[in-house]
């Protein structure tokens, strides 16, 4: 103990001791701070929810009646070392390096990490599962990716939405993992997980604290490894992802008239035309027996790509993965045979009802090429251009400028294989679909022939740029997009050079895109109107929003939206003798002057034609043929969409009003009749006259008649 000094029966140590014990004491902190000390002493806290031990890497535990539980290390090994995995209440001593423990498959050599945006590291184990790292270490969390490479486009016939249904099977436990364990792990060390399905590919990440990064990675690994799948489970699954078609289909405006744009687009090529989501009567056909022949067929390691991005040690962690990963076992994936693309030579058009709606909508699709190829980043910046942003071409002309519509909107699909340009457009109530397709083929025009300026092509850029440093500003994003890039194009490292092939792109390329694929032959077109729209058209009083300006009053208000100062007065429960004050809301309700009501529309059916649909509406078949724009010899046909005109009221015939020049000549008639007359009766009356002369004088006309003696001549 050393040297010590009796004061008052007190034992002080002397300065030697202190010493010694400083040095003790440091040389403790030290070693408590080493992160390998920090895993082996994280232990079960008495009240806290007990830790779970992890099953040696590279090994499978069987199946036990009770759940295991797992303790969780936090350490990160060596690359190359020989762990054991601490239990519940281990201590330091119980997780260190020893030659008793059975090699472990050493980790694949990293070569050096690709310059850009991000410090990206690519590996590849024996089992074929491709590794892409991103190293981050501004904040401590680490972000884990699994990709795999299928989506809807893979689904079989009968199968619509079972890549969908078996995301959700994915979180139903595995053979080391009750329901619910893998989500709950997760939450209980404050990170989050989730999953998505898209046509092309299938993702699972989560968010954890970078310590946690052995338990991502297990948890990965032992879904891909051993999913367990029970009846009970299946029929679950089936009625949350019934759930969810119904929230975000059934239930969201314009949902279907997106849903038969893409069987219109994509007509014919079955990977594309129909979306994740699937149908109800193929999920209400599903068996129990696709789930696990879906999993041994796609849910392989040669068929996957693991992401990681945050912060940790690239080599230190690919060790890791290399434990829990390598005795994964590969399988044959099917081969991905999508059909012949057949081109489209004329315009496609489609009507539907949706009761989600209360105003018209229409879709307008074009077919371009896929993601990654020639014109489609053009594209892209075109679809900024057009409709991205309040201050694009689209928005600033048919909503703020003509007011046809209430939102405008353009973008791309994005797909792996043959892609889309969508134009979504909301009508707004004096409006209708055909105005705004007026002002819609204009812009196209100018697009085609102008193509932008060097504004509008900056501000794309600068939009697209944006875009792509926002999904890339946390770690979980950063991990979903270095799968999907992995999974697209072969590379993760082209994710960054995506910044300098949008550079790339000049107005000329912008408009010959625009040329070559949005022409009006080659678009499809879904109407979508509400429910009874075709039938009884919806009333003609409809409200619109008007903020008062300066100088603005309720007679101007009026005049402008074609309603009448009282009925703008009702509506808003304000007097109409009082001014109205600017920034002031007023509910226009809209027609209360008897505006024209909406066009009734007839969706031609088999069997219809054109007298038929005269009948029906009141109407005649010449006064359809004449709105519509169409010849009454020619045929229609089933889908084809006609406007019926109201009915005809018969009107009187009004006498045809006599020019001048009509007037004049007929009075000159009737003058020369009378003075013709006024003769003939001067005549008549002449004779007469003589005739009774000659009764005077006793001249008696003999009853034989005789000739007229000649005169003669002087």
């Amino acid at each position: 103990m050393g040297e010590s000094a009796a004061v008052t029966g007190v034992q002080i140590p002397s300065p030697r001791y202190r010493q010694s014990r400083r040095l003790l004491g440091l040389l403790l902190a030290l070693l408590l701070a080493s992160p390998s000390v920090r895993l082996a002493t994280a232990v079960a806290q008495p009240g806290k929810t007990p830790a779970v031990a992890l099953p040696p890497a590279g090994k499978t535990a069987q199946p036990t009646s009770v759940a295991p539980k797992i303790a969780t290390p936090t350490a990160r090994p060596i690359a190359g070392s020989r762990i054991k995995v601490a239990s519940p209440g281990a201590t330091a001593s119980s997780v260190q390096k020893t030659s008793e423990t059975k090699e472990t498959t050493a980790a694949p050599q990293l070569p050096p990490p690709s310059k850009g945006l991000l410090e990206i590291h690519r590996a590849k184990l024996r089992n074929g599962l491709r590794v892409v790292m991103a190293p981050d270490p501004r904040a401590p969390t680490v972000s884990v990716c699994v990709t795999y490479d299928v989506g809807s486009r893979d689904e079989g016939p009968g199968q619509k939405g079972f890549a969908h249904l078996f995301e959700h099977m994915m979180f139903q436990g595995s053979l080391n993992l009750p329901k619910g364990d893998h989500s709950k792990l997760i939450a209980q060390r404050g990170g989050d997980d989730n999953g998505s399905t898209s046509s092309d590919l299938t993702n699972y990440y989560s968010t954890l604290p970078s310590s946690e990064l052995r338990l991502g990675l297990w948890l990965e690994a032992e879904r891909m490894k051993s999913l367990a799948v029970t009846r009970a489970k299946f029929e679950n699954q089936r009625a949350v992802v019934s759930e969810e078609y119904r929230e975000d289909v059934s239930n969201e405006a314009f949902g279907f008239g997106y849903l038969r744009l893409q069987e219109l687009v994509f007509q014919g090529y079955d990977p594309y035309e129909h979306t994740p989501i699937g149908t109800m009567g193929d999920l209400d056909t599903a068996k129990v027996s696709w789930v696990k022949e879906f999993h041994r067929a796609y849910y392989t390691p040669n068929n996957a790509v693991l992401s990681i991005a945050g912060d940790f040690d690239p080599a230190t962690t690919l060790a890791i993965v290399t434990d829990y990963f390598d005795d994964a076992v590969p399988g044959a994936r099917p081969k991905y045979s999508p059909p012949l693309l057949i081109p489209q030579s004329s315009e496609r058009l489609s009507v539907i009802e949706d009761y989600n709606t209360k105003a018209p909508g229409v879709y307008y699709g074009w077919r371009i090429p896929p993601s990654g190829k020639k014109h489609h980043t053009a594209l892209q910046l075109q679809a900024a251009i057009l409709g991205d942003g309040e201050s694009s071409r689209l928005f600033q002309s048919l909503v703020r400028a003509k007011a046809k519509a209430l939102n405008v909107s353009a973008w791309t699909e994005d797909h792996r294989g043959p892609d889309a340009f969508v134009i979504q457009i909301e009508i707004a109530p004096l409006s209708s679909i055909d105005k705004a397709q007026f002002f819609l083929a204009g812009e196209l025009k100018r697009a085609r022939l102008m193509g932008p300026s060097d504004a509008e092509l900056a501000k794309a850029k600068a939009r697209l740029r944006l875009q792509l440093l926002e999904e890339m500003e946390s770690n979980e994003a950063r991990a979903t997009l270095l799968g999907e890039y992995e999974i697209f194009y072969g590379d993760a490292r082209r994710l960054n050079e995506r910044l300098a092939a949008i550079d790339t792109v000049t107005q000329e390329q912008v408009r010959a895109a625009a040329y070559i694929y949005l022409q009006p032959e080659l678009r499809s077109v879904v109407e979508v109107y509400p429910e009874g729209w075709t039938v009884d058209p919806p009333p003609a009083f409809l409200s619109q929003v008007h903020i008062v300006r300066k100088g603005g009053n309720l007679i101007r208000i009026a005049k402008r939206y074609g309603s009448t100062v009282a009925a703008i007065a009702g509506k808003n429960g304000i007097n109409p003798k009082r001014p109205i004050y600017p920034g002031q809301k007023l509910i226009i309700p809209i027609g209360a002057r008897g505006q024209k009501p909406h066009p009734r529309i007839h969706t031609v059916k088999r069997g219809d034609n054109l007298i038929r649909i005269a009948r029906k509406y009141g109407t005649t078949a010449r006064a359809i043929a004449k709105t519509n724009g169409i010849s009454t010899k020619r045929s229609i046909h089933p889908g084809q969409k006609l406007i019926i005109p109201p009915p005809e009221k018969k009107k009187r015939k009004k006498k045809r009003k006599k020019s001048k020049a009509e007037s004049k000549k007929r009075k000159q008639t009737k003058a020369s009749k009378l003075k013709r007359r006024k003769k003939s009766v001067k005549k008549s009356s002449k004779k007469r006259r003589s005739s009774k002369k000659a009764l005077k004088t006793g001249k008696k006309s003999s009853s034989k008649k005789t000739q007229p003696k000649k005169s003669s001549k002087k």
